[in-house]
């Protein structure tokens, strides 16, 4: 080895530590913002189709306890319509401040397949924030409804929203 060979290699081992360090920080950046997760919580109490009401003795409960989207989950049958419910949580950081958008669209199977009753709707929801994951605040009063085609369907539920930190 040379002299400037030997008077590189401290700077060549400081340069890579340095590296190693800058790409390490947007790294844990990154995994620190995907460990937040949302616990979304609803409860079907009623919905109508047609002027059909059913009205669920025992509300039908519905959670979701990450952030993105839930399956397809059925909410109940309306003599030999059976109606579904799917739900989207995200995070926005536009502003100040971090905002939960949900999104719900309702169902309605058709053979074997879900047919879409109404286009998505998101919006900003209120959410609480807890360290465990807990939620013991009451329900917000949802309604949801309008015409498809010449058929109307309209669904009351109760829902909260916990942010897990």
């Amino acid at each position: 080895m040379t002299c400037s060979q030997q008077q590189l290699c401290p700077i060549r081992v400081l340069m890579k530590k340095i590296c190693l360090v800058l790409l390490t920080i947007p790294l844990i950046t990154i995994s620190y913002a995907q460990t937040k997760s949302v616990l979304s919580e609803i409860q079907i109490n009623a919905f109508a189709y047609k002027g059909d009401t059913l009205k669920l003795a025992v509300p039908k409960e519905i959670s979701l306890d990450k952030l993105g989207c839930s399956d397809i989950v059925s909410i109940g049958k309306i003599k030999s319509n059976e109606f579904a419910i799917q739900l989207e949580t995200m995070i926005s950081k536009l502003g100040q401040e971090e905002r939960l958008v949900v999104g719900k669209v309702f169902y309605r199977r058709k053979g074997t397949d879900w047919e879409r009753l109404f286009e998505p709707e998101y919006y900003e929801e209120k959410f609480n924030t807890h360290k465990n994951g807990k939620n013991n605040n009451e329900y917000e009063f949802g309604y949801a409804g309008g015409s498809y085609g010449e058929d109307e369907f309209y669904i009351d539920y109760l829902e909260r929203y916990t942010l897990i930190k």
